[in-house]
């Protein structure tokens, strides 16, 4: 450049460079305030240049925010090269602080503000599409900037660009590393995309490495569309569990799943707070979290959206003994330990009251907050849910006749209003336990509160058991659907454990120990990972002295082999009630197949109990799919060319106690024609089962011979 004046501003120094052309200090000499000039050197230029500048002028101009680069003047100079006056920033581009990962304080400070920014654009429906380091200015005095709105989508100018821009943004147009998954595969781009990018920036800045890397674009594109980021935890353990799921959550392969840019400002500020919670840094809350940290860290991602302002209904299901309880109580226990208190209410489904007593678990959660704080909610029930408030209090004859008189529909309303309310002061925590048995007029009122929360920072926790959901053929499963397809509805579904699991629990439940692997290996064995079944036997272990301690260490006192013959009645008693769900057809199929092992072919089981396979194929899918006490394996071939499926027990625990539970003669008689059967079956290959039917037919004569 060789004039120093485009028009009433004085170029002083060159001060940056990028693929448009060169960026310049200048002075306006009319104002006499310093400026930066944005020129597009028209020997660079294509015919969408100026397009594009005046495009990023427009965009940047239309936002009136503090965090968001002020743009003063577009023009084109004589020469024809396009340009942008704009403010002057004393700072430094965000690229040069991330040297290394930045201190969680400094990270965050400049993530809220660029959120900030981000929330004002898209609400007047601007996208940036290339956030990055490079484009975020820190000034001297703590603030955010944010430049380059070039490759911006504002809706109303789309028309005016003739020129191919927006096709031109379409494709990939935009940093690589900071691209979202949608970019990637020409998707609908939105304001989840800009979260996306601010993700890769947070990330960038908590651990100094980027989430994607990959040698080349086609390797970090790759990636972004398919890998999972390394946790943050992997780089510095102390980073708090729920930032490192909030950040997670950012950087979600599905946009709608994301948080928005106004909940990221509010959400943020809260992980820097002295005190934040991290599961992982308590010995006895990790031993109850063993094998639930994804978990854990799915739910804190799900809390902070709800602390940020998005209300929330949460299913946790699974299984007796899967842990729901235990699994809501480390959760609840975090929250408790956190900078921002919140209010936890609980309350229950009762299988006494099933369908008996409406509003039971409403009221039940109402009466807690209450009992915590009488005055406050007392007197917000009183002012905005009137009804619900005379339904708990000690109230006069006409406030209670107006009570009963009440219809649905005002009650729904006045429990919005209140938990609405309520939230303002804290965000609010609803614990449903056993949802399964909660009546209908419960799940109508869960329905409408869940879909009308709105802005509330409310987030219900509601846990149930499938398998009775299933078979009462409960109203609230066609809810979950409604309620999912309007996303309010999350799902958490808690599974078995690994063996992996139960070796850490066991190291965190007695640190010192000198356990071995075989021992572990039978616990594993004896309970196939079910955290109730794990947790109750090792604690009749340590009841019944079968683990001591020794000089400060624990060790086992009995031969590794006598340790788990017997079964804690707490677990037998589950298994057992469960079992009795089953009608008689279906637990006639579930002994035969208890005799064959933890694994059993639907062949050997039909000719045992003489049935046709297909019906036995039919009442194996019913125990599967409804009881969930099977689980089908693959289709296979006997030697003798007869095909049948293959099944095992979920739990091997169910086989052991329907095996036990078989009177001496009917062992003896199903013993003999499961072996029969199968002899049959592998008469021209009998080597590969040789041992497990001859196991059957001695097992068949020591019931007989011994008359038991």
């Amino acid at each position: 450049m060789t004039d120093p004046y485009i028009g009433h501003y004085r170029l002083e120094s060159h001060i940056g460079a990028g693929g448009m052309g060169a960026v310049y200090r200048a002075v306006d000499t009319r104002l006499n305030r310093a400026v930066a000039i944005k020129l597009w050197h028209s020997d660079n230029a294509d015919p969408t240049s100026s397009a594009r500048m005046l495009k990023e002028a427009r965009a940047a101009s239309a936002l009136n925010h503090p965090n968001i680069v002020i743009i003063h003047e577009f023009g084109e100079t004589p020469n024809g090269e396009a340009f942008i006056v704009q403010e002057f920033i004393d700072g430094h581009t965000l690229r040069s602080r991330i040297i290394g990962a930045m201190p969680l304080a400094d990270a965050i400070d400049v993530a809220v503000q660029v959120a900030r920014a981000l929330a004002t654009a898209h609400a007047i429906g601007v996208i940036h599409r290339d956030i990055k380091p490079e484009n975020v200015m820190l000034r001297t005095d703590g603030y955010v900037k944010v430049l380059d709105f070039g490759i911006a989508y504002l809706p109303e100018l789309n028309s005016e660009f003739p020129v191919g821009l927006e096709t031109l943004s379409n494709n990939l147009l935009g940093t690589p590393s900071y691209m979202s998954p949608e970019a990637m595969v020409g998707d609908e781009i939105g304001p989840p995309a800009d979260v996306f990018a601010l993700g890769v920036v947070l990330y960038e800045m908590l651990t100094g490495e980027l989430p994607f890397a990959a040698p080349t674009i086609a390797g970090v594109l790759a990636r972004i569309v398919s890998d999972e980021p390394a946790p943050l935890t992997s780089f510095d353990p102390t980073i708090p569990a729920g930032l490192e799921a909030f950040v997670q959550s950012m950087l979600n392969k599905i946009p709608g799943r994301r948080p928005t840019a106004a909940e990221i400002e509010r959400a943020l500020p809260a992980f820097v707070a002295a005190g934040d919670f991290d599961v992982m840094q308590r010995s006895e809350a990790s031993a109850l979290a063993v094998g639930r940290e994804r978990q854990l860290l799915l739910l804190n991602a799900q809390f902070a959206r709800v602390r940020a302002g998005k209300s929330l209904l949460v299913g946790i299901s699974g299984e007796p003994g899967i842990g729901k309880s235990t699994f809501l109580e480390t959760f609840t226990a975090e929250l408790q330990g956190a900078a921002e208190r919140s209010t936890i209410v609980r309350s229950r489904c009762s299988e006494n009251l099933a369908g008996s007593e409406a509003y039971s678990p409403v009221l039940e959660a109402l009466d807690d907050m209450r009992t915590r704080s009488r005055s406050s909610f007392d007197t917000l029930m009183h002012s905005v849910a009137p009804t619900w408030h005379a339904m708990l209090a000690t109230v006069g004859d006409e406030e209670r006749r107006a009570a009963a008189a009440a219809s649905q529909e005002r009650m729904k309303r006045e429990l919005r209003a209140f938990l609405a309310d309520a939230a303002r002061r804290a965000p609010v925590v609803w614990i449903i336990e056993d949802l399964h048995w909660a009546d209908i007029s419960t799940i109508d009122i869960l329905n409408y509160v869940a879909t009308r929360l709105d802005d509330a920072r409310v987030l219900i926790l509601a846990a149930f058991r499938p398998t009775d959901m299933t078979l009462a053929k409960h109203p609230f499963l066609a809810a979950r659907s409604t309620l999912r397809s309007s996303g309010v509805y999350e799902e958490i579904a808690l599974k078995f454990l690994s063996r992996d699991d139960v070796s850490r629990y066991l190291s965190l439940r007695w640190p010192s120990n000198e356990f071995e692997d075989s021992f572990v290996d039978e616990i594993y064995s004896r309970t196939e990972g079910s955290p109730l079944f794990m947790a109750d036997l090792v604690r009749y272990l340590h009841d019944t002295g079968a683990i001591v301690e020794v000089d400060g260490t624990w060790k086992l006192a009995a031969a590794r082999g006598q340790l788990t013959r017997e079964l804690p009645e707490s677990v037998r008693g589950m298994i057992t009630a469960k079992i009795e769900r089953v009608d008689e057809a279906h637990r006639k199929l579930l002994l035969a197949a208890s005799v064959q092992g933890g694994e059993f072919d639907a062949g050997a089981v039909g000719e045992a109990l003489e049935l046709d396979a297909a019906d036995v194929e039919d009442g194996l899918a019913s125990l599967q799919q409804v009881h969930r006490l099977v689980e089908r394996g693959d289709e296979i071939e006997y030697p003798d060319g007869s095909i049948t499926l293959r099944y095992r027990f979920v739990h091997v625990l169910y086989q052991n106690v329907l095996f036990e539970s078989l009177q001496p003669s009917r062992r003896t008689a199903l013993s003999g024609r499961t072996a029969r059967a199968l002899a049959t079956h592998y008469a021209n290959d009998a080597a590969p089962v040789a041992g497990r039917i001859a196991l059957l037919f001695e097992s068949a004569r020591e019931f007989a011979s011994a008359g038991q």
